[in-house]
């Protein structure tokens, strides 16, 4: 939508809705400080919409037989208020997939699962992979499933999100949603527990929770294991708007979710002396930012883990990461309902990361860990990459994709320098994601283009052809369709704003 046809009810980044758009992986040389000789291996197709890109990535590391393949979180390809529908369970789709991509094998790759909404976080634990999906207004999870299971694609497993074919309903953590309505708030609603037959042939999750009155969740972060830092917490979660932090005294258990509870943040200063974070993260964000009683809060908080094991979160709204520990609860303390009574968290500063973006919901950082001596931060926006290294307490930028006419470029990615693919989504990055490459002089780095490279011939999945995927008409990339706008977006546009 061209400024001024609306009267400048919104401006022109909202005609990209259903753009085709292209992950591009690359494998890079990586030397520790900068990237070199960028060789694309894979492509995968998705558009730009307010929704699910996922963007989970993890390396299969040494001692098993796909060490060096990665695991990729595609993400359901849809916008909010719907349940990922029937492509979400159906095996012709690559949408709300994990896929196994054979870096040495262009263009190769395998399903290995499949009903998984929107996961942003996969992290490989002893001999199982642990990860969040962020749910619809049901149910926010940590799923748990053996590594080996997964690598073995002659069985995809099935976290159940979407509807199987002739359902009613689809799945959300152990509750039966409806289908939903595209790009409203609220839905899918749910419709009642799922009974113990319709639960079968899905993995339950480890963790789930959702949102009730007074309780403002509305999506899960990330998560954490790490018996260094917390002696008595099994699985530590973290929470976008609240700031808050959740967390389970329970082991997996495969037949069900274990329980959970809120955990009390403190932040401990330089002297040792613990100060109640009233607002959990987020009171860091208020605090560095400086803002006011009735300004948001919401800082976006990814829990991580250091290469010695300890547990980290990174603020991204501010570029600051801490380190967590367990500590002894105060006994003058009042706990309020929902809070464990026996445990606190304390968040010691560590570092921080430059942030250009500190508006709410303006800025867009990621932070990967897997690696022997470091740890990386993702500016995704602007396609810079930092590493920090805990023993030198070092931050050093290794990648900026404006350095214009760099030779560690990839001259097959199309995007504008120094600014995201389109302002349109949130979810469209320069840079996507990260993971360790096959060693440690390697990396692999995904970007987004608005361009399939030219004569790139390799396997490119598609989109569904159901055309409730298809979120409006496209013609030659650039022209909306005003009657799929009118009817599917509901924005009333008016004939002959298009010419």
């Amino acid at each position: 939508v061209r400024e001024g046809a609306f009267n400048g009810a919104f401006a022109d980044p909202q005609c990209c809705n259903g753009a085709p758009v292209y992950k591009l992986f690359y494998k890079f040389a990586f030397d520790g400080t900068s990237l070199s000789s960028p060789e694309l291996f894979f492509a995968l197709k998705q558009q730009v919409t307010y929704g699910h890109q996922g963007g989970g990535m993890v390396t299969i590391p040494s001692g098993n037989a796909d060490a060096g393949k990665i695991l990729f979180s595609v993400g359901d390809c849809l916008p909010f208020g719907v349940n990922g529908l029937e492509g979400a369970q159906s095996m012709e789709t690559h949408c709300a997939k994990m896929l196994l991509i054979d870096p040495t094998s262009p263009g190769i790759y395998e399903i290995a699962a499949t009903g998984v909404r929107n996961s942003q976080q996969m992290n490989i634990e002893g001999d199982n992979l642990v990860f969040m999906d962020i749910g619809g207004v049901v149910a926010e999870e940590v799923n748990v499933v053996p590594l080996a299971d997964l690598l073995d694609t002659s069985t995809v497993e099935n976290f159940g999100w979407g509807m199987r074919k002739g359902a009613m309903f689809g799945r959300e953590g152990t509750f039966a949603v409806g289908r939903g309505e595209m790009l409203t708030w609220g839905t899918p609603p749910c419709l009642s527990d799922l009974s113990d037959d319709q639960q079968i042939g899905f993995i339950k999750p480890y963790i789930q929770f959702g949102r009730s009155p007074g309780v403002p969740l509305h999506g899960i972060t990330s998560s954490v294991m790490s018996e260094l830092s917390f002696p008595n917490i099994k699985l530590a979660a973290a929470e976008f708007n609240t700031g808050t932090m959740i967390v389970t005294k329970e082991d997996y258990d495969v037949s069900g979710p274990s329980s959970v509870n809120f955990v009390k943040l403190y932040k401990e200063d330089s002297n040792g002396n613990l100060g109640l974070l009233e607002h959990g993260f987020n009171s860091l964000v208020a605090e560095d930012l400086s803002l006011g009683p009735n300004e948001s809060l919401r800082g976006d908080a990814r829990l991580f883990k250091y290469p010695d094991g300890t547990a980290g979160v990174f603020i991204e709204r501010t570029g600051q990461f801490f380190k967590l520990h367990e500590a002894q609860s105060p006994t003058c303390t009042a706990i309020p309902l929902g809070h464990i009574d026996d445990v606190k968290v304390k968040v010691s500063y560590r570092n921080r990361v430059p942030v250009k973006h500190t508006a709410e919901s303006s800025y867009n950082m990621a932070v990967v860990e897997g690696f022997d001596d470091k740890v990386i931060f993702i500016d995704q926006k602007e396609g810079i990459l930092y590493s920090y290294n805990p023993t030198s307490d070092s931050v050093t930028k290794i990648y900026d994709v404006s350095a214009t006419g760099a030779d560690n470029e990839p001259t097959e990615v199309s995007i504008p320098h120094g600014g995201p693919v389109t302002a349109f989504s949130n979810s469209m990055f320069n840079i996507h994601q990260v993971s360790p490459g096959p060693d440690a002089n390697s990396l692999f780095v995904v970007f987004t283009s608005d361009d399939l490279p030219s004569g790139y011939s390799h396997t490119v999945p598609e989109m569904p052809s159901n055309p409730e995927y298809h979120l409006q008409s496209w013609d030659n990339g650039d022209a909306c369709n005003v009657t799929d706008l009118n009817a599917i977006c509901g924005w009333g546009v008016r004939e002959g704003a298009f010419n």
